[in-house]
């Protein structure tokens, strides 16, 4: 396989100096990336992943796809056959990439921390202490957390604390694609530069929608969240929120199904909702189930999902229990109604029950 990123990058303009000859390079160049199937590069793939941390998530792109690099310059205006946009490619395999800086960028720029303007991080701060309360039924400290996260912070108070625990790895495409799936897709956006003249098209170039990608981040618990909700977060900002360019018209954005996996044995965390008429999101121990403990593992009936299809309602199955204790987890892919889930029940100290885990392994 040759080098595609090379080819995109630097041996196009070799003959910049020939217009006849530039044009029919650039011609061949669309050519070869549209051709260009996941046979082709599976060797590559493998030899990207060495050294990558452990397996975070599996997404899969949905259309129109995904940009990644697209501010990168790559115009000459020499050419109407030339791509006006970059692209990014691993340097030495020349597979398509986000890097392991821009998935860390990605996720940092979620955190308030990230801006220095004081109302976008109040803006952002707001934001994200509704979706971990949301999540996991805390109100925990963002500043802590970012700094233990990401390492960079500006409160001093913190700064004897071990600095950036999570690894972040570059995210490429999976090995767990159809070898026929074509990888490239060519498109064309028309920025409107002045409501009175004529837009100009410029050629584009995005991974196709259906290729999933793998995200490769090593978890750490932190102060607050252990690594596992860390994950439920990660995970959650990505879905809801998408990466790379112009995610604001639909690129960049993956599908919540099935084929999204979690990647780990304890499957995805969720929170308490009621019992019964309760919806305080603490569930009190009965005693004549007392016998419950922290990380003790019950049976549950899947019942249904609430309004928005992210939240997923379960009952829990428990001998002598007089109340119906209904257990609601944000878990995004589709589950069968009425089927027995295993599920492990978090405790606090108080033998309340404060979270659950759907144990899908």
């Amino acid at each position: 396989m040759n080098n595609i990123g090379f080819e995109f990058n630097n041996k196009i303009f070799w003959n910049l100096h020939n217009q006849t000859l530039y044009n029919t390079n650039n011609i061949c160049l669309k050519v070869n990336l549209k051709s260009l199937s996941f046979q082709n590069i599976k060797a590559g793939i493998e030899t990207l992943k060495e050294g990558q941390p452990p397996l975070g998530f599996t997404f899969e792109i949905s259309w129109p796809g995904l940009y990644s690099g697209l501010g990168y310059t790559h115009h000459t205006g020499k050419s109407n056959e030339e791509f006006k946009t970059g692209f990014s490619f691993d340097y030495i395999t020349g597979l398509p990439i986000i890097t392991s800086s821009s998935v860390k960028g990605i996720l940092r720029s979620f955190f308030p921390k990230r801006y220095s303007n004081i109302d976008k991080q109040n803006k952002v701060k707001e934001r994200l202490e509704s979706i971990i309360d949301e999540l996991f039924n805390k109100k925990i400290d963002l500043d802590r957390l970012e700094f233990e996260v990401f390492g960079e912070t500006e409160n001093e108070d913190i700064k004897s604390k071990p600095r950036g625990r999570m690894r972040f790895g570059a995210a490429c495409v999976s090995l767990d694609n159809p070898d026929s799936s074509k990888i490239f897709s060519i498109d064309t956006i028309t920025p409107h530069s002045h409501p009175l003249e004529e837009p100009v098209p410029l050629r584009t170039l995005s991974i196709c929608p259906g290729i999933k990608l793998d995200f490769h981040i090593e978890f750490k618990h932190t102060s607050q969240l252990t690594s596992i909700e860390i994950k439920a977060l990660f995970k959650y900002l990505l879905l809801e929120f998408g990466v790379g360019a112009k995610t604001n018209v639909g690129y960049g954005q993956f599908k919540n199904e099935n084929n999204i996996t979690d990647n780990v044995s304890d499957g995805y965390l969720g929170f308490l909702e009621s019992v019964t008429e309760n919806t305080s999101g603490w569930v009190p121990i009965e005693d004549d189930f007392s016998g419950l403990r922290n990380g003790s593992l019950v049976f549950a009936e899947y019942i249904g999902d609430d309004q928005t299809g992210k939240i997923k309602k379960f009952k829990l199955i428990l001998k002598n229990a007089h109340k119906d204790i209904i257990v609601s987890i944000r878990y995004f892919a589709q589950l069968q109604i009425n089927k027995i889930y295993k599920l492990e029940l978090i405790m606090e100290r108080n033998k309340n029950i404060s979270k659950a885990i759907i144990k899908l392994k």
